[in-house]
């Protein structure tokens, strides 16, 4: 049997953290990988780094997001990025380069929104785009294998779990209300929203999947000869390594996709873009007072 030896390197940057990597073929390689970062750690450290490397951060930004497949996603990354670049370019940094950005810069979006009475939580999420931003500078620019992104000063909240289990009564109630006839003064379409959402929800719960994958759901992803139903994972939010579940058509999932295909909206089989449309969302809220979600009915699917 042959043993494959590979060697690696153990060293301290500027900033007193350790780096440690291992896997290469020779000692070497090793030294030289080593030896590469300690020149790079000195560069910086003297200014003797060509700047003119480092993209701005508005070049980052928009390969943040021409690199995010899922709309919903998209959609708060542009607004959170620009909404920086907006920030900067009021203090007159309109060209900033990435390594010119400071944790102060990035704490004048956090500064923004607490102003505009936004909630922690929401700050927070915003702030993981930014920080899913910087992080992927190194995988956008090969120029910036050792770039440090600066740090993100996360508002403390307090940790609470918001989904839980259905219980039986609950979702028959959420049933009846969805299911009911149209009402008086209720439109045609109000009424159909409704109803869709209704099957929305039972296929939420029987399937055990995420909204966001059930509402991208197309006729093509019926798959009759197989008997299966295809779900993509919208957890992966960008275009590489997406998720694919096969879920067996069975006579409850038969019968939803059946119905919700003859009164689709459009494209998609249960929404007009494949995404929660305003239609839907109102109906969903006023579920709330009961106090459940369709993350609690995904959950009691398990």
């Amino acid at each position: 049997m042959t043993t494959s030896i590979f060697y690696g390197y153990d060293i301290y940057l500027e900033s007193g953290k350790r780096k440690r990597e291992s896997g290469f073929g020779t000692k070497e390689l090793a030294q030289g990988a080593a030896a590469r970062i300690k020149l790079s750690e000195k560069n910086r450290k003297f200014d003797l780094v060509d700047y003119r490397k480092f993209p701005t951060c508005a070049e980052l930004f928009q390969k943040r997001i021409e690199n995010t497949s899922e709309r919903g996603e998209q959609l708060r990354s542009k607004r959170v990025l620009q909404t920086i670049l907006d920030l900067l370019g009021a203090k007159g940094l309109v060209d900033l380069r990435l390594n010119e950005l400071t944790t102060a810069h990035i704490n004048l979006y956090t500064e923004k929104r607490q102003k505009e009475k936004v909630k922690d939580e929401t700050i927070n999420r915003d702030l993981r785009v930014v920080r899913a931003a910087l992080n992927q500078a190194k995988t956008f620019f090969s120029d910036l294998e050792n770039f440090t992104p600066p740090k993100i000063r996360f508002l403390k909240v307090k940790k609470t779990r918001r989904e839980r289990i259905v219980q039986s009564f609950e979702a028959k109630a959420i049933l009846f209300y969805l299911f009911k006839a149209q009402l008086p003064g209720e439109s045609e379409k109000l009424f159909l929203s409704r109803r869709r959402a209704g099957l929305l929800f039972l296929l939420s719960a029987v399937t055990g999947a995420r909204p966001g994958e059930l509402v991208a759901l197309k006729e093509s992803d019926i798959l009759e000869d197989l008997k299966v139903l295809r779900i993509t994972g919208k957890k992966t939010r960008f275009k590489t390594a997406k998720t694919v579940r096969y879920f067996p058509l069975i006579e409850t999932v038969r019968q939803v996709l059946t119905e919700a295909v003859a009164i689709k909206a459009d494209g998609f089989i249960f929404t007009n873009n494949g995404t929660l449309t305003i239609h839907i969302m109102p109906i969903l809220k006023r579920l709330a007072r009961l106090l459940v979600s369709f993350t609690g009915a995904r959950l009691s699917a398990a």
